[in-house]
């Protein structure tokens, strides 16, 4: 005799049942698994309700994995498009970084021309532009998408320690006494307005999830040798061995998705909680400058941007020309 499933009409209460169930059973909270509960609370699906009651306890992902592909085949379809979609992105942003701003040549009638690099650049940004649109379509089910609408949340996040100013002045030292890197280096800089605002005892929680999240999946985009800091309590500092514009603005955008998800979390935890508006500042150089005045070179254009109110960062070249005997001991001459 098969085991009572009560059904429910009321969409809302359903969901809230479906994701409890998933976090009861330790079971990720992915579209397709919460959208197989839906169907068996609702009771319409006869063969699924069946299938579904006649899994054999304790229940887990793969049982529930292999009810979905049974069911709900073409979610499989989507994944392999998301998969090779999320494959296609990370291929064109590696790209991007191993060319940097260097000069391209190509062979036309036996010689070699240059290529118009604005061309490049173009094409590049329309196709990041595009992959975008095509994964927010698709719903990529990460955890930074996916935020959990109970206050618990902003406590069941493991801490995640980013360091500060005073690191990314010794990280960038250490990177120009050890050689400047043929793409270049860039430092954005973000500003997380908002964030302020949680700076206090009933607000703790909060601050320290937005610190946290934004921190940890920041991370998660960047390469060996690159880096994010907490420049300050509300700014954060992102080292990059790379200078093309597309690639890095496809960063700033991933950045700026992490933080509208997490006021997302946060919001939902905290209905009073206040909006996080974000703006980007990039300094790029191809020379080593003294990490100061790189740093000064991207604030600025964070400024700019914030006065402007674009949403993209805003870049600026540093020259490597500069005084002071202190940085020629460091880093050496230069000829112009």
């Amino acid at each position: 005799m098969d085991k009572p499933v009560v059904v429910d009409s009321n969409l809302e209460r359903l969901g809230a049942r479906a994701l409890r169930f998933l976090t009861q059973h330790r079971i990720p909270w992915k579209p397709i698994y919460y959208e197989v509960l839906l169907e068996v609370l609702e009771g319409r699906n006869t063969a699924l309700r069946r299938a579904f009651v006649a899994l054999e306890q304790p229940l887990t992902e793969d049982k529930l994995a292999g009810l979905a592909a049974r069911f709900f085949p073409r979610f499989q379809d989507l994944n392999t498009l998301r998969a090779s979609t999320e494959s296609l992105e990370q291929a064109l942003s590696t790209f991007c970084a191993q060319i940097g701003s260097s000069e391209i040549l190509s062979l036309r009638d036996g010689q070699w021309h240059t290529f118009d690099r604005n061309l490049l650049d173009q094409a590049v940004s329309e196709l990041s532009s595009a992959l975008a649109r095509t994964g927010n379509l698709l719903g990529a089910p990460t955890e930074e998408n996916s935020p959990l609408p109970e206050a618990g949340v902003l406590t069941s996040q493991l801490p995640f320690d980013m360091q500060d100013f005073s690191a990314l002045e010794h990280q960038l030292s250490a990177l120009f006494e050890k050689g400047m890197p043929d793409q270049g280096v860039s430092l954005i800089l973000c500003h997380l307005k908002g964030l302020a605002s949680l700076r206090h005892p009933q607000a703790s929680e909060a601050e320290s999830y937005v610190r946290n999240t934004v921190g940890r999946f920041t991370n998660r985009l960047l390469h060996e040798d690159e880096g994010a800091f907490w420049t300050s309590q509300d700014e954060m500092g992102i080292l990059m061995l790379a200078t093309s514009e597309p690639y890095i603005e496809g960063v700033c955008s991933k950045i700026g998705k992490i933080i509208e998800n997490v006021e997302g979390v946060v919001t939902r935890a905290m209905p009073n909680a206040p909006k996080f508006n974000h703006h980007f500042g990039c300094a790029r150089t191809y020379r080593p400058v003294p990490p100061t005045h790189l740093y000064n070179t991207a604030s600025k254009m964070l400024q700019r941007a914030e006065l402007t109110e674009e949403a993209g960062p805003l870049f600026a070249e540093v020259s490597g020309q500069f005084s002071g005997k202190r940085y020629e001991a460091l880093y050496g001459r230069h000829e112009p």
